[in-house]
């Protein structure tokens, strides 16, 4: 007679891990390696986690991802995908399980982080100033030189507070040993972390008592971090400077994170004049016209 499996008998919860292993030549942030043999076992750091959400069950993680990808579609946390047939707003890809970092392994990436981007800053002084790495042939100079975003009138020029990265947007990846790597470099306009603020509220929302156990680092702090980085340098002074988001309008993509942000009393928010207008000066919605905002 042929044994009835667990997620068959009713009543039961088919548990979330049952039956989980590793993918072979990649690194697994949760597990430790397994097999069919072996199963897989929560890392140190995340083993509570592993063990609250392997008890919430398979069928309830799928209707609480149902349920938020709907609510993002219904809050406007989408992107533009222009020539899609099907459509042109789809929400941002989002899983509510997202990758956990250890905080050890948090300090030291924070560390290496914060001195790779004072590296990036001092590159972009040297190229936009007296070129020693490229004199020195340390980099090829028509690499820099002739490279699309490079601008040769505003060499000479020095950036307000001298910061000429304000926010930045590292892509990290690991390797199948288990390293981090940087995937790609965003300094100029970098975008997606009002996503991960509004992704991360989502799944505090459907799985409240996981993140309370795993005391994950809050990033709701991002937009009042953001306006004291931009008011930091401006030339009216941290106390007079006046910070706004600029969006394309309220078909743009940023429209719906623009306005909640402005909700949060944090970045107030405007629209882009039209290029047919005079007078191209962003001004704050709702903000007498002689108050100009300083363009970023």
């Amino acid at each position: 007679m042929q044994r009835q499996s667990q997620s068959s008998i009713p009543g039961t919860i088919e548990r979330l891990f049952e039956g989980y292993t590793t993918l072979p030549d990649t690194y697994d942030e949760v597990f430790a390696e397994s097999s069919a043999a072996l199963p897989a076992t929560p890392r140190l750091p995340f083993a509570r986690v592993a063990q609250l959400l392997d008890l919430i069950g398979k069928d309830e993680v799928a209707r609480a991802q149902a349920l938020a990808e709907h609510a993002l579609m219904q809050q406007g946390v989408t992107f533009s995908v222009y020539g899609d047939s099907r459509g042109t707003e789809k929400i941002f890809p989002f899983c509510l399980l997202p990758r956990l970092i250890a905080a050890a392994d948090w300090q030291r990436l924070e560390r290496g982080l914060q001195q790779r981007l004072r590296a990036l800053g001092a590159f972009l002084d040297d190229i936009y100033g007296e070129q020693h790495i490229l004199a020195d042939n340390v980099v090829p100079a028509d690499m820099v030189l002739g490279a699309a975003g490079y601008r040769p009138s505003l060499r000479g020029i020095k950036p307000p507070g001298g910061v000429r990265i304000h926010i930045s947007g590292v892509d990290l990846i690991r390797d199948p040993a288990g390293t981090w790597r940087v995937l790609e470099d965003n300094l100029r306009t970098p975008s997606g972390v009002s996503y991960v603020v509004e992704n991360r509220l989502m799944s505090k929302r459907m799985f409240p008592r996981v993140f309370d156990a795993a005391r994950v680092h809050r990033v709701d702090h991002y937009p009042t971090r953001l306006a004291e980085t931009l008011r930091s340098v401006s030339q009216l002074g941290v106390l007079r400077a006046f910070v706004s988001r600029a969006y394309d309008g309220p078909r743009a993509r940023a429209s719906a994170r623009s306005g909640r942000r402005g909700r949060q009393g944090v970045l107030p928010h405007h629209a882009r004049p039209a290029p047919r207008r005079r007078d191209l000066s962003p001004h704050r919605r709702g903000v007498p016209r002689s108050r100009r905002v300083q363009s970023r």
